[in-house]
Parts: structure tokens; C-alpha cells; sequence
């Protein structure tokens, strides 16, 4: 009886590690949430407004959707993309303007890099 307590106790801990575990949010990189909400770039007052997969530049000016994986975010509208280095740091997004365009890329495309603050 002492052998299936102990076997018990052991299997409600590994339970409880392993709920700990997947509970977890590490910030996953597949979540468009991080980069939700409107983002102003220091030095004037460009905005990047990101909703769901969509964003809008400078107030209409570019509105297209973006994808994104651990360093690079791509904007894309009407078949043309650009394609950002980024990094995030809490409220503080920098995006760097890339050469990998592709379908033609957007002009004007690296007046839009900078950094950027919620």
C-alpha cells in the first residue's frame, strides 16, 4: 500500500509540473497580438497601426496586411512586398528596411523604418 502512495505522489507531481508547464506563455512568435495597437516613430509622428493581420501606415497612406517570423516582418499589398528586420523590446519596435523585397517591393518603402513606440 506504501509503494502505490508513493507511485501516487509522484504521479500528481508530474502532473502538476507538466499543467505548469504547457500553461505557460512564453510570448510565442505565431501571436500577431505583440505587435497589436498603434506604434508612433520617434522623431515625428509616422503610425504603424497593426489589427489582426492588417496594418495601416501613416494614416491610409499604406494600408496591407503582414506576416512575420522570429526577425523579419513583411508587409504586402496588391501582390508587393517589403520585407523588415525587426526587433522587439517591450513598447519599443525598430524596423530596419531589408533588400529581400519582392513582387516590385513598395515605393518608399525605407522612409518607413525607424523606431517605433507604443
Amino acid at each position: 500500500m506504501i509503494n502505490k502512495g508513493i507511485w501516487l505522489g509522484i504521479l500528481i507531481m508530474v502532473l502538476v509540473f507538466g499543467m505548469a508547464v504547457i500553461g505557460c506563455n512564453n510570448d510565442s512568435t505565431d501571436s500577431t497580438t505583440k505587435f497589436e495597437g498603434t506604434w508612433t516613430r520617434t522623431g515625428d509622428s509616422l503610425t504603424l497601426v497593426f489589427s489582426n493581420n492588417n496594418v495601416n501606415i501613416g494614416n491610409g497612406v499604406y494600408v496591407g496586411t503582414f506576416t512575420f517570423d522570429n526577425d523579419e516582418i513583411t508587409f504586402t499589398r496588391d501582390g508587393n512586398n517589403i520585407i523588415f528586420e525587426y526587433t522587439l523590446s517591450g513598447t519599443t519596435l525598430v524596423l530596419t528596411a531589408s533588400l529581400k523585397n519582392t513582387g516590385g517591393g513598395i515605393e518608399g518603402a525605407n522612409q518607413i523604418q525607424g523606431t517605433f513606440s507604443k
